[in-house]
């Protein structure tokens, strides 16, 4: 159950940098790129969560809070959950979180993440007198998630969603954290996407990742847009056995179930996230 519990917080850990799946990288451009190539098809919903990924990155920055939850984990119903508050720059991709987790039968813990110039730092303990480790998710959670692992940006996610998801609705208009915000409901069909020739190639390299281990399964996305066409609230469910190496699978629920959210707010606030000092990491 120990080792249950590491890869759980790991894929954990994936989960926040996927930011929902998220990221800031631009994708790459096929060199002399036909028309049909650079204009893509996307119904209007399509091209209204595109539009949000700008206009999210214009903002630059912004507070941000975090939920993450494991349903069904064991037979028993136990679960595992993470919240946690910070600051994200979507231009360098720098995030600062603290987080609180809850896995059954061990301690509660509260970690403090910084990505900075693309490495991770995590430091666990209350008091700020633990060491930093610089984290290799690629090592520790395996090949199924590198491919994802890499994000920090939420508004990536609508990227993600545009690009592969040819069911977009609306849901009516909901208040978030006292913005109103249109909801939009949609699937990640990784498989599709795939086969779609028009697909960034940083978009299809993260998705390839994904797709041996959750194959043909669909994915539901939700996102809230505010009127300035801006990432309120994004939020993601995929099971989690399919993500899990062998070692850690054992007692596992088919049915467990990760579910993220990730809540955008005060947009332009300063951040200025800095890797901690030589001195203060270990490994």
């Amino acid at each position: 159950m120990d080792e249950l519990r590491r890869g759980v917080a790991g894929l954990a850990i994936a989960a926040l940098v996927m930011g929902a799946c998220g990221g800031t990288h631009r994708a790459s451009r096929p060199s002399n790129p036909s028309p049909a190539s650079t204009t893509p098809r996307t119904t209007p919903l399509q091209g209204a969560l595109l539009r949000s990924v700008r206009m999210t990155r214009s903002a630059r920055t912004a507070r941000l809070s975090l939920s993450i939850g494991i349903s069904g984990l064991v037979a028993g119903g136990a679960n595992f959950s993470e919240a946690g508050t910070g600051v994200v720059d979507f231009m360098t991709e720098n995030t600062d979180l603290t987080l609180t987790t809850s896995v059954p039968g061990a301690p509660t813990t509260v970690t403090e993440l910084r990505l900075a110039n693309s490495v991770m730092y995590v430091r666990t303990g209350a008091d700020g007198s633990a060491p930093w480790r610089r984290v290799d998710l690629r090592q520790q959670l395996g090949t199924s998630l590198s491919g994802l692992s890499s994000q920090s940006d939420p508004s990536q996610a609508l990227a993600y969603l545009a690009a592969v998801s040819d069911d977009v609705r609306k849901d009516g208009i909901a208040n978030v954290r006292g913005v109103a915000a249109t909801h939009y409901l949609a699937t990640l069909d990784m498989a599709k996407a795939l086969r779609q020739p028009t697909l960034p190639a940083s978009v299809r390299a993260k998705l390839a990742a994904l797709a041996p281990k959750l194959g043909s399964q669909r994915i539901p996305i939700e996102a809230w847009i505010d009127a300035g066409g801006r990432l309120r609230r994004v939020v993601i469910s995929y099971p989690l056995l399919p993500l899990l190496p062998a070692s850690q699978a054992a007692g596992v629920s088919p049915g467990a179930t990760i579910h993220l959210q990730e809540d955008l707010y005060d947009f332009g606030t300063p951040v200025n996230v800095l890797a901690p000092p030589a001195s203060a990491v270990s490994g």
